[in-house]
């Protein structure tokens, strides 16, 4: 969580589009795909992609007695700060500077997190969870952490500059990724499937095994997506590529 709270930062510290989407780019070409997926989703300001309709239901007043509990502070003592900054999870920032920290989480991690508060039903439980998560977090981390969950990450960048990200990161072309992100309504799985068809044109031929490795349910759902986003099949990408790579070996 770190590293993507501390690109969010440089993201936000530039107002050249050019820069903010090769910083998008190279950290999603050197981030594991577990974690650069989850980066995509979180950096277009969403919590759970598009095409799903969880929500995770936790207003204002969760968030800030769940903050003033870690700063151990009663929640009207922070009103000030929060009108300073204007959004909880800058505020939250300010708030936490000294709070001790142990372990940090990663974004699977914290994806599990927003996955369970989207299944809780009652406001206590919600504000347990969260007490638990951002004492788990820095206070750089934790403002992050609250801007995705607010929707209010406010780092200037748009889904359309995460797709050029992805395009950039993976030698795609940009109106593959913009086809396949309409059509499949998932970041996550759009740039999964951009590794996946870079990873066949540089030689990868164990369909199973990459569909597995990219975290795909199964190789059917690997390929019924693939074929979605790209219109045709991996194994055809696959046959593209041997018959490129024959013509341009040397008689």
């Amino acid at each position: 969580m770190l590293r993507f709270a501390q690109l969010c930062e440089s993201i936000g510290a530039t107002t050249k589009k050019t820069e903010k989407v090769t910083l998008v780019a190279d950290y999603l070409r050197t981030t594991p795909v577990e974690e650069s997926a989850l980066g995509a989703l979180y950096l277009c300001g969403r919590v759970f992609p598009r095409r799903e309709e969880r929500v995770l239901s936790i207003g204002f007043s969760i968030l800030l007695r769940a903050v003033a509990r870690i700063a151990k502070k009663d929640s009207t003592e922070l009103a000030p700060v929060l009108r300073h900054h204007g959004d909880l999870g800058a505020g939250a920032e300010e708030i936490l500077r000294d709070h001790p920290v142990g372990s940090s989480l990663s974004l699977p991690q914290i994806a599990e997190v927003y996955a369970s508060l989207s299944l809780q039903r009652r406001a206590a439980a919600k504000q347990t969870l969260l007490e638990h998560t951002l004492q788990c977090l820095s206070a750089l981390e934790a403002k992050y952490f609250i801007k995705i969950a607010t929707g209010e990450l406010r780092i200037g960048l748009k889904e359309s500059l995460v797709e050029e990200a992805i395009a950039k990161a993976f030698d795609q072309t940009l109106p593959a990724v913009q086809r396949a992100n309409m059509l499949l309504g998932d970041i996550t799985e759009v740039l999964r499937l951009a590794v996946a068809h870079s990873a066949l044109l540089e030689g990868a031929d164990d369909l199973t095994r990459l569909a597995l490795d990219l975290g795909f349910a199964s190789p059917a759902h690997f390929s019924a997506a693939f074929r979605t986003a790209y219109g045709c099949s991996p194994s055809t990408v696959r046959k593209r590529r041997s018959r490129r790579d024959s013509t341009q070996a040397p008689s």
